[in-house]
């Protein structure tokens, strides 16, 4: 049985979405000290005129992509999701520049 949106099947307006805002998923990294790794991440996109939110660990947002970086409660990890318009390459080079920053204060 296939889940329709009026004449649209769901699968078609996902995968719209999807490829619209490509996304790898949530990206956790064991760290050992979470503060001064989203302190660093933080920092080395301050000069690019972010939207900067801090409420809840940290959430960047720039013209052609978003990053969304908190730390657990319960464990010394760092959850990473980032999200791009329109481009999945854009996504895997922003994840590996973040993880460089990351892995500095491993």
């Amino acid at each position: 049985m296939a889940i329709t949106i009026g004449s649209f099947f769901l699968t078609k307006v996902v995968g719209e979405r999807i490829t619209a805002y490509p996304c790898r998923g949530e990206i956790n990294y064991r760290v050992g000290d979470a503060e001064a790794s989203l302190e660093k991440v933080k920092a080395h996109y301050v000069s690019l005129n972010s939207k900067t939110e801090t409420t809840d660990g940290l959430n960047l947002e720039l013209s052609n992509w978003c990053l969304n970086l908190y730390s657990s409660n319960i464990e010394p990890l760092l959850h990473l999701n980032i999200e791009a318009k329109g481009n999945a390459k854009l996504v895997s080079e922003r994840i590996a520049e973040v993880e460089m920053l990351i892995k500095e204060n491993v």
